[in-house]
C-alpha cells in the first residue's frame, strides 16, 4: 500500500487514519458504541463496566500495540478492536498476539505466580 492514498481528492496517510481510531475509540462512551455496533450479541455492557486495557498501559517499547482494548472490571472479558483499512489475512493471527500480551499484563498486574501451587483466576475471554 502508499503511504499515502487518494480518498474523496484528499490525501491521507495511513497512519493518521489509525491514530485518529485509537484517539476516538479510547473514549469509552464511543468505545461501547462502536462495540454495540460491532457485534451480532446484545451487548449489556456500560461505560461503568469498562476499564482501558491496552498494551501503551505497558511501559516496555512494543514492535506491536494494539489499537483500542478494554477489560471489563469483574475480569470476565478482555475486548479487542483494530482498525484495518484493508483486507488482512492475518488479522486474527494478530489479534491472537495481542490477547496473549494482554494476559501477560493481566498475569502482572495481578501479581499471578504462574509457578506456585495456586491455581490462576479464571482468564479473561477475548472478545
Amino acid at each position: 500500500m502508499n503511504p499515502i492514498e487518494k480518498k474523496n481528492g484528499a490525501q491521507l496517510k495511513p497512519q493518521h487514519r489509525d491514530t485518529m481510531f485509537r484517539w476516538l475509540f479510547k473514549d469509552p462512551k464511543n468505545f461501547i458504541d462502536l462495540l454495540r455496533r460491532c457485534s451480532d450479541d446484545d451487548i449489556n455492557l456500560t461505560i461503568d463496566d469498562i476499564q482501558p486495557f491496552d498494551l501503551d498501559s505497558e511501559l516496555a517499547v512494543r514492535i506491536r500495540r494494539n489499537d483500542v482494548s478494554f477489560i471489563t472490571k469483574d475480569n470476565r472479558l478482555i475486548i479487542l478492536i483494530e482498525h484495518q483499512s484493508t483486507q488482512n489475512p492475518n488479522m486474527a493471527f494478530r489479534l491472537f498476539l495481542y490477547y496473549i500480551e494482554l494476559l501477560q499484563l493481566w498475569v502482572k498486574i495481578n501479581n499471578i505466580n504462574l509457578y506456585g501451587q495456586q491455581k490462576i483466576p479464571q482468564l479473561p475471554i477475548p472478545v
